[in-house]
């Protein structure tokens, strides 16, 4: 993964700004109010009094949208202004709804909402899941002030109820409400499937209904999402309201969507990519969206004949999605995807091998995403480069990035060090990555590994709790190896981890699915990565399975994988 970003402090000179210095520097560029750097880098607003500093070489682009009017419901509701007749939202196999008709539905919703109490500082727990009620819903509970707390729905029993727990709520719509079970922080339950007599139900909205809807601020927080659950439990992670609106911001800017492009997501929008392009891109550009069916989320073939249906312009998919697009053969082809202008990956590391082939067999632009929930970095990749930004070319747009040491000393270009970020689209969250004090106060320690290359860019090579040492001493990249595995035309998709064998001896074990049944898939992977990478990142042992395991948000579950692994050792074992 490359990006551009400016190299400030990425030195040893004892000379050379703080990285407060930096921070502080960086938010007055960015037009932020002063109460609002001062929280950020928890100081007195006394300490940030004064002009801006110069701040040339910074890779900001100031926000000309008034501070007050940074947040989602801004959003939505310049969406839902547009003429009442213009089309807004198709539902794959269900129609299409135009701008009125969602503006009615979600003004009743709201109205329905408030008979309950659901106001600012306030929770609305619903399903992720890509459905036309989710999407109602979650426009609804911003637009009355309320927080949305988002379960993932293919998620197991445990972390759904893990979710609800650290996330209570007002009310939960959700068709899981049986496997949740009685528990207080569900509030009140609406299954989905009913959300049109509850709808119905509802008071009609009173006349001043838009001029009396709470007033949200960007520092609210507009939705919870949580982490994979990968360390235990889900963590739940608030995502502000100005997160929100700053990374729609620029990714308008940086790909200058307009009201002829139509948005589709395959992947639930429990991610802050896919959110963005679901609820605010739509709004922002004058675009509309396409929410698809079950078929289309779960088969490659179906949302390919979608987005050929629909005319999707836009569409993000996760990288496992559109491995298949590109090893479909001629199930798949341009004539499918000849609407789509621009293919966005996220959740997940697109490998170099799947990046050029889609470029080869469609010509599509694909563009990466490098962010998480609990913060927006907005950072793109270029889709003027041949690769993806975690294949080898991007860049970041209103973020500042320093490498640092296990000390935290910024490392000098082309040394390897953890990668911090700051950004004005910081989470409202209490995170342990996010400094709150001294000289590193307000900056993200990303935990992913990189080194600043000529020109500028960023290389990731990697997550640091996932980097493998093997017993010859040697740093392993997992990523690298998993992009090995992904180019051989028969895997579909591929899972490298660290694996300690019998003898307590840390080794490299991977995982793939696809493999035709009539070649002896383990050792011609193995040969085809000694080949390409090398004995030492060749893997001791590779399971051949039907599917990967899998944690809340579809990642997979590699603590899983070390146990079939060490399981079929002792079943081989004499």
């Amino acid at each position: 993964m490359t990006a551009s970003v400016t190299q400030r402090n990425c030195h040893t000179d004892d000379n050379a700004p703080a990285p407060r210095d930096l921070a502080l520097d960086y938010w007055r560029a960015l037009g932020a109010p002063r109460h609002r750097i001062a929280r950020a880098l928890h100081c007195d607003e006394a300490d940030i009094a004064g002009s801006a500093p110069e701040t040339a070489g910074l890779p900001v682009a100031v926000s000309a949208v008034p501070w007050a009017q940074r947040t989602a419901n801004a959003l939505i509701r310049k969406g839902l202004t547009r003429p009442p007749t213009e089309q807004l939202v198709f539902a794959a196999g269900e129609g299409a709804l135009t701008a009125g008709d969602v503006a009615a539905i979600v003004g009743r919703v709201c109205a329905g909402l408030a008979a309950r109490g659901v106001g600012k500082g306030t929770r609305i727990a619903v399903d992720a899941t890509q459905r036309l009620e989710s999407y109602l819903v979650t426009l609804a509970a911003l637009l009355q002030g309320a927080t949305v707390v988002r379960l993932g729905d293919t998620v197991g029993t445990q972390a759904l109820r893990a979710m609800i727990e650290a996330a209570p709520a007002m009310l939960t719509f959700s068709d899981r409400l049986d496997v949740i079970g009685d528990r207080i922080e569900v509030g009140e339950g609406v299954p989905l499937d009913a959300f049109a007599e509850f709808a119905g139900a509802c008071p009609d909205p009173s006349d001043d209904f838009w001029s009396a809807l709470p007033t949200v601020t960007p520092d609210d927080a507009a939705f919870v999402g949580f982490t994979s659950g990968s360390t235990g439990a889900p963590k739940a992670m608030q995502t502000s309201h100005e997160a929100v609106f700053r990374s729609t911001e620029i990714a308008q800017r940086a790909f200058g969507f307009d009201a002829s492009d139509i948005f589709c997501t395959a992947t639930d929008f429990t991610a802050l990519s896919a959110f963005r392009s679901l609820v605010t891109l739509p709004f922002a550009s004058g675009g509309r969206v396409v929410i698809p069916d079950a078929e289309a989320r779960d088969n490659p073939i179906a949302l390919a004949l979608l987005c050929e249906r629909y005319g999707v312009t836009q569409l993000t998919a996760v990288p496992g999605v559109l491995r298949a697009f590109a090893k479909a053969g001629a199930r798949v082809t341009r004539e499918e995807l000849a609407s789509v202008r621009t293919v966005f990956s996220g959740s997940g590391v697109l490998d170099f091998a799947t990046a050029d082939l889609l470029r080869e067999r469609f010509s599509l632009p694909v563009v990466d995403y490098y962010g998480g929930r609990e913060f927006a970095t907005a950072a793109y990749s270029d889709p003027d480069t041949p690769h993806t930004m975690s294949a080898g070319g991007g860049f970041l747009r209103d973020c500042l990035a320093i490498l640092v040491d296990d000390e935290r000393r910024p490392v000098a270009p082309g040394e390897v060090g953890e990668i911090a970020v700051h950004s004005d689209c910081m989470t409202l969250s209490p995170l342990a990555s996010i400094e709150t004090k001294g000289k590193w106060a307000g900056w993200h320690f990303t935990g992913d590994l990189g080194r600043f290359l000529p020109g500028g860019r960023l290389e990731i090579v990697g997550r640091q709790k996932d980097i493998i040492k093997t017993a010859e001493g040697t740093l392993v990249s997992p990523a690298e190896i998993e992009g090995a595995l992904n180019a051989l035309d028969w895997v579909a998709e591929a899972c490298v981890f660290s694996w300690t064998d019998a003898h307590g001896i840390e080794r490299i074990g991977a995982a793939m699915v696809g493999a035709p049944a009539d070649i002896d898939a383990e050792r011609t992977a193995k040969a085809a990565i000694h080949d390409a990478l090398g004995p030492y990142k060749t893997p001791a042992r590779i399971l051949v399975l039907d599917e990967l395991p899998r944690l809340g948000r579809g990642k997979p579950d590699k603590a899983r994988l070390r146990q079939l692994l060490t399981q079929t050792e002792k079943a081989l074992s004499p």
